[in-house]
């Protein structure tokens, strides 16, 4: 008796098997911009969240970043030529 896993390890060759034979033609990438367009898609998906930890970090860090950099130019000295 076969166990779970082996029968989904199964299906899931036979489905990718099946899959590869029924393609009636493979198309060969060459550029990499064809890579970009099967790897990633050109839709944006509006149902994900656009405030995360990684926005907030970044805008917060680049923000402090701006501000000392403001702060040490306002009292750099200007040499006068």
């Amino acid at each position: 008796m076969q166990s779970l896993r082996e029968k989904e390890n199964i299906d899931v060759k036979e489905e990718v098997t099946s899959s590869i034979d029924s393609s009636p033609t493979t198309d060969v990438i060459e550029k990499a911009e064809e890579v970009a367009l099967e790897v990633i898609s050109p839709d944006d998906d509006p149902d994900l969240p656009v405030f995360t930890a990684r926005t907030l970090v970044l805008g917060v860090g680049l923000s402090a970043f701006g501000a000392v950099l403001s702060t040490i130019y306002t009292f750099k000295p200007q040499a006068r030529t």
